[in-house]
């Protein structure tokens, strides 16, 4: 009875993620996940995602389904912790379930939310298999391929679950002895994807170009790289748990938490923080007595995620994309009219407006579109003969 209440708890926590994730709107990094846009990440997610397109609830029910394989995972983290650290399970567990990358990122619809949880499974199944004599077992034979497949499959939704080859390595070599198995689970799914991205090079270079970014000045570079760094684990689990890391001298663990954040230096994005609260977390694990010593400790922990995940940290303006679609459906207008948008825009737009979206050429305007939006200033020639339907967040012009 206690576990399934805890259970129905920890659902009910995710679908608050979610709705905390929806309470912005679909951003435009979102919407190119929902429409199943062909860049920058290898299709199979997208290609899962895109079988609900044009379904009215797609977007909620992709945000529960996230925050719920992210909420519910704490289980497994659980009964990890618990054969390791059985004082501490509890703790380390909330320490992953109010972490800011977690309450954050879990609710949104981001290639890095999947990602972090294959890190989270990834790290799990290696600490299972550390200091067990797995390779002569049949169980072990059996844990190698099911590794081998979840690699494969992990690696075709995003190009970042590359940065865990260690672990990967790692858990191959304890959990089988014949060299064909190892290089078959482990080369196999890279070589696929390197025919993939063959077949599709801008993908690959969009990633690169993403890693790479602007030119910026070295200092502000590790200055963006701490504030993730912070926000990935509230601070406390990230002192906590880079402490951890140093502590269990495991090189596998080391060595990909080191390609992680080496990528999150070049990269600099924040939802790149999720990233890091599994490593973390595993960390905590190389703690033998940290959560035992004193009630302080722990609570002072908890009190601190707690804090800077609620306080602290901006939230991400909303879209008004979904108000001016919202206004423009109540209005009658549908697919079969067309909607011209001057100034800069994202894929939000083109996943909220009920209608077709029209771009401008150097040459020529679509004049023919039956709604004219402004995100910058239009020019009052062009407005001169149309309606006024919105004034804010954006103008919006109708004929």
């Amino acid at each position: 009875m206690r576990r399934t209440l805890t259970a129905l708890g920890l659902e009910v926590y995710a679908v608050a993620l979610a709705l905390l994730g929806s309470a912005n709107a679909v951003r435009t990094d979102e919407a190119k996940y929902l429409l199943d846009i062909p860049y920058p990440h290898p299709p199979l997610l997208r290609w899962i995602l895109g079988l609900f397109d044009g379904w009215s609830g797609q977007e909620i029910f992709v945000r529960i389904f996230f925050a719920t394989v992210v909420i519910q995972s704490v289980w497994m983290l659980w009964r990890v912790a618990k054969r390791l650290r059985p004082a501490s399970a509890t703790w380390i567990s909330l320490l992953y379930l109010l972490s800011a990358g977690t309450v954050f990122h879990a609710g949104t619809v981001m290639m890095s939310v999947v990602t972090g949880w294959q890190f989270l499974m990834l790290l799990l199944l290696y600490t299972y298999v550390s200091g067990r004599r797995m390779s002569r077992s049949p169980s072990g034979r059996m844990l190698a391929a099911v590794t081998g497949f979840f690699w494969l499959c992990s690696l075709f939704m995003a190009y970042h679950v590359a940065l865990a080859f260690p672990i990967v390595i790692a858990i191959l070599w304890r959990c089988t002895q014949r060299w064909y198995e190892r290089s078959l689970y482990l080369a196999l799914p890279l070589a696929l994807l390197a025919l993939y991205s063959l077949t599709n090079p801008l993908a690959l270079l969009r990633m690169i170009g993403t890693a790479g970014g602007e030119a910026v000045d070295l200092s502000m570079r590790f200055a963006q790289f701490g504030n993730i760094f912070l926000i990935a684990g509230s601070v406390m689990l990230a002192i906590i748990g880079i402490f951890g890391i140093l502590r269990s001298r495991s090189t596998a663990l080391i060595f990909s938490f080191l390609l992680v954040c080496a990528y999150i230096l070049l990269a600099r994005m924040h939802y790149q923080a999720i990233f890091l609260v599994p490593f973390f977390v595993v960390g905590c694990l190389s703690l033998p007595k940290f959560f035992d010593r004193s009630f302080f400790w722990r609570g002072f922990s908890l009190f601190a995620v707690t804090f800077f995940t609620i306080w602290l940290l901006p939230k991400p303006e909303a879209s008004p994309a979904r108000d001016v679609g919202t206004v423009l459906e109540t209005k009658g207008y549908t697919f079969a009219n067309r909607a011209r948008i001057v100034g800069p825009f994202g894929h939000q737009w083109q996943y909220e407006l009920p209608l077709e979206i029209v771009r401008d050429t150097p040459l020529l305007k679509n004049k023919d579109a039956d709604v004219l939006i402004c995100i910058k200033k239009c020019d009052a020639k062009e407005t001169r003969k149309l309606k006024q339907l919105m004034k804010e967040p954006v103008e919006v012009w109708t004929k």
